[in-house]
């Protein structure tokens, strides 16, 4: 997979590509995120999100032609700058082919690399595949949240994955089997 893709900070001069990113799958990402046909991604949010002080935390997936296949955004949830969350996207074409469990281990470790102790995802209950990425990336079931994720602006239940440079969790039941059965 090495040889197929890379994974790079995004650039404002990227806009107009993540933009046609974002275009190409919208219909996908509203299957996951119902809300997303009314607050897709605009130019102008973009722009401020690729010019201001958090613009490193902005990541593109590329194929070796450059063309986008996946994003992934993380934020700071502390002012220490050692907390974060992080979300994702694939393309629709490349999905289930292991590219967001790759680029996540990637993302890893250039976090923990910059002083990130902690990061945190919030997954919607019926997201099994993101579910899975985060398990196989050392993150663990933290808590169950009936007002979790934001779908049709109305709260729906998830759970909050938490990843730690410093634990692991406890490998004394199975974590999938814990959301699954809930």
């Amino acid at each position: 997979m090495n040889n197929l893709l890379y994974i790079r900070p995004a650039k404002l001069e990227d806009l107009v590509n993540i933009l046609q990113f974002e275009t190409n799958n919208q219909e996908w990402f509203a299957h996951f995120l119902p809300h997303y046909v009314d607050h897709r991604p605009t130019p102008t949010l973009l722009k401020k999100r690729l010019k201001s002080q958090e613009a490193g935390m902005q990541f593109l997936v590329c194929l070796h032609d450059g063309k986008i296949i996946g994003r992934f955004n993380a934020q700071y949830l502390d002012r220490t700058k050692e907390i974060i969350e992080v979300s994702y996207r694939i393309d629709k074409h490349f999905i289930n082919r292991g590219i967001a469990r790759f680029a996540l281990k990637h993302l890893l470790l250039v976090w923990a690399c910059r002083g990130v102790k902690e990061i945190y995802a919030k997954v919607a209950d019926f997201n099994k595949s993101s579910m899975k990425v985060l398990l196989s990336c050392g993150f663990w079931v933290d808590e169950y949240c009936p007002e979790t994720v934001n779908l049709k602006a109305q709260p729906q239940g998830g759970w909050v994955f938490r990843w730690s440079a410093n634990q692991q969790p406890g490998q004394d039941f199975n974590q999938l089997d814990r959301v699954l059965s809930y």
